[in-house]
């Protein structure tokens, strides 16, 4: 008795197929993994996952992929902001809202951007989908539609993918209680591995619950040190606060000095951050202590700039 082994062979078209997706998404992978801050190649990255995803609409490297994507464009238009350039930022902020519309990220993580573009971190602004900016009424029912649990299940998932953007935005939902219970120690936890991860609002916001002692013991060394990475990522809000924790000396050696240079690089990170209080201060100091001051403002800009 003779046995003879059968193989399948499979037609061209579904070897076509899966050449095809594999070469998409090896091309795709290549153009995130270099020239990272090179918005025309983050470009054709996204151009890429979604012709896979066109072709495969599962394709969970392609999903993954265009989350990545996301996260580049925010990193980009951060980047855009910190060197004054308003116009490039809004381009790219133009290209993560798409995203943010496709499903691959969420509103409120671009939030920051809008709210630095339209001038300062006074009231906070849900930020519009397409187009950018909305009216007051269209703004209002976007918020009454928004899925509150949705994103916070969205942002779990992400959060648990590594994302540091995702797991600040669920450290933040958890402070608030907005599509969670509410509970400090989650939204302390969620920030923590958002800022180990060089995240520098999750940063920020942990100076602020030692600060404020908000379910940790307060403590403000503890609060200088999350300023200081965050005001090392060119953060305004938490050069703002590094400068008042040395204004008043908490936490750190009380040095109108080294609250002048940081209320001062806010104010050149943004005109209306850290001005009141520069003008304040400076009432209260020599002019030989603010001309040594501003040398150390001086000497700060031109250092190499830390990024996330």
């Amino acid at each position: 008795m003779f046995f003879f082994l059968m193989t399948m062979i499979l037609p061209p078209s579904v070897c076509a197929y899966a050449e095809n997706i594999g070469a998409l998404l090896q091309q795709a992978e290549q153009h995130l993994a270099r020239d990272q801050l090179m918005r025309h190649k983050t470009k054709s990255a996204y151009a890429k996952f979604k012709r896979v995803l066109e072709i495969d609409p599962g394709n969970s490297q392609a999903n993954t992929g265009l989350r990545r994507v996301f996260e580049r464009y925010i990193e980009l238009a951060e980047q855009a902001l910190s060197r004054n350039r308003q116009k490039e930022a809004r381009i790219l902020l133009k290209s993560a809202t798409l995203l943010v519309n496709e499903g691959h990220g969420m509103p409120s993580e671009i939030m920051h951007i809008q709210q630095e573009l339209e001038g300062g971190f006074g009231n906070l602004q849900q930020i519009a989908l397409t187009p950018l900016k909305m009216t007051q009424q269209e703004l209002e029912r976007a918020n009454a539609q928004r899925d509150w649990r949705r994103e916070a299940r969205g942002a779990l998932y992400w959060a648990n993918q590594g994302s540091a953007r995702a797991q600040y935005r669920l450290g933040e939902m958890y402070s608030k209680g907005v599509g969670v219970s509410q509970s400090f120690e989650q939204a302390i936890t969620w920030h923590q591995k958002a800022a180990q991860n060089g995240f520098a609002q999750a940063q920020f916001y942990l100076g602020i619950f030692y600060a404020t002692g908000k379910g940790v013991p307060q403590n403000f060394s503890e609060a200088a040190k999350w300023y200081l990475l965050a005001a090392e990522q060119w953060f305004a809000p938490a050069l703002v606060n590094l400068g008042v924790l040395y204004a008043k000396g908490d936490g750190v050696t009380k040095s109108f000095i080294q609250a002048h240079k940081w209320f001062d690089l806010a104010r050149q990170k943004n005109p209306v951050s850290g001005l009141r209080n520069l003008e304040q201060l400076e009432s209260m100091m020599t002019p030989e202590q603010i001309e040594e001051a501003r040398s150390l403002t001086r000497a700060w800009l031109n250092s190499p700039p830390k990024t996330e």
